[in-house]
């Protein structure tokens, strides 16, 4: 089979890596084709973040009857429409299911799976005829589509926007509200020093929860599969956090007004940062 050099690849993902090194092994004898396997155990993210790098023609997807059927169904579903739906706009990585034919009228009964075959999939009888495969790797060849990676990018910022909001979310739950530094920075006089010990005191008290707070949000934005897309506003980001943590860490140490108010401008200084990101983030994806 002649692909082009830039849709070369396929992206394989099934349950069980018994069929998928088979399948892998009698296309690349076969044809001039690179597979990547990818097991039902991963996330739709980390497919995601895979498709984003590397340029795909197809996605096939098994979908097996039997006793794990049911999980199958509903993780390739999953799969599937996180590729292709939840974006609202197709990608150029096509999803190629491998299923029978009975099992294909299961899947298209639900709603959820009516709007994945309405999407552009393609439904091939499994076991796998190689000739039938061809012919539709090839017509998935021809089709015209738009360009994957910026889709990619708007699902991926989509999740880093919503880890950043659950983010302030949970700051503010914790005592570190940018009002109440801004008061303090602005207008000292106002902001006693009973007052801001007490903040201070509350601060210590949530310190583990700002710690796995802060934890969570590093790991949420990992998981966005950003890195490599919006580099740049990433380490925006990171830099924020950074100047929140070192400013918080100092301010809960200091002392006097002046000691308190260089450190609370840190915080404030990684807070505002953090409001900015959405709008960068926009700006990379409109």
């Amino acid at each position: 089979m002649s692909l082009s050099p830039l849709n070369k690849k396929l992206l394989l993902i099934d349950g069980e890596n018994s069929f998928a090194n088979r399948l892998k092994s009698a296309l690349s004898s076969r044809y001039s084709v690179d597979i990547f396997i990818f097991s039902l155990g991963e996330s739709v993210e980390s497919v995601l973040r895979l498709a984003s790098h590397t340029c795909f023609l197809a996605l096939i997807l098994e979908i097996n009857l039997g006793e794990k059927g049911e999980r199958l169904k509903r993780k390739g579903v999953e799969i599937v429409k996180g590729l292709r739906c939840a974006i609202q706009s197709p990608l150029s990585l096509t999803p190629i299911i491998l299923t029978s034919f009975e099992e294909k009228d299961e899947l298209l009964k639900t709603p959820e799976c009516a709007i994945v075959d309405a999407d552009g999939c393609y439904f091939l009888s499994n076991p796998i005829s190689f000739k039938e495969l061809e012919d539709t790797l090839q017509t998935v060849k021809r089709l015209s589509f738009v360009q994957r990676d910026a889709v990619v990018k708007a699902y991926c910022t989509d999740l880093l926007r919503k880890a950043i909001k659950d983010f302030h979310h949970d700051l503010r739950n914790l005592g570190i509200q940018s009002l109440f530094f801004e008061k303090f920075i602005s207008n000292p006089s106002e902001c006693n020093l009973e007052r801001v010990q007490r903040r201070v005191a509350q601060l210590k008290q949530n310190v583990p929860k700002i710690k796995n707070c802060l934890s969570r949000f590093i790991e949420a934005v990992a998981k966005s599969g950003c890195q490599g897309l919006v580099e740049e506003e990433i380490g925006t980001i990171y830099n924020s956090i950074n100047d929140i943590k070192t400013g918080l860490c100092r301010f809960i140490q200091s002392t006097s007004r002046e000691s308190f108010q260089t450190h609370a401008n840190q915080i404030l200084c990684g807070l505002r940062t953090l409001n900015r990101a959405p709008e960068l983030l926009d700006s990379k994806t409109k």
